[in-house]
């Protein structure tokens, strides 16, 4: 599994950040991540923050897993303006439906499940 994270107007005053979760298919497996190429050792969760949100699209990719879950939650710091976020998942190599969120200053709080 593959996810393409970007984000579109997300500012210092913002808070966002998303969490993966994942588990192979006899949940024993301790590293399951890699983000932008590097291995996330023993980690069987990692969270994708603001500020490496706001530096840059970020690539998550997984070992063969049976289910990852992604959670995404935060607001934005200004009343009347918006931030947005894009997740691309590609599944066994095959790209899924592109999930397109806008973030109001409401809190928000999402969570995603691919298997």
């Amino acid at each position: 599994m593959k996810f393409t994270l970007t984000t579109t107007g997300l500012q210092a005053a913002d808070d966002f950040s998303l969490t993966f979760s994942g588990s192979d298919i006899t949940g024993t497996a301790n590293t399951l991540f890699k983000v932008n190429g590097v291995l996330q050792n023993n980690q069987r969760a990692i969270v994708i923050s603001k500020a490496q949100l706001m530096a840059g699209q970020i690539v998550v990719e997984t070992v063969p897993l049976y289910t990852v879950s992604i959670s995404a939650g935060g607001s934005c710091g200004t009343t009347g303006r918006t931030f947005s976020f894009k997740l691309e998942p590609v599944i066994n190599n095959a790209a899924q439906t592109v999930v397109n969120k806008t973030v109001t200053n409401t809190a928000y709080a999402e969570t995603f499940t691919f298997n």
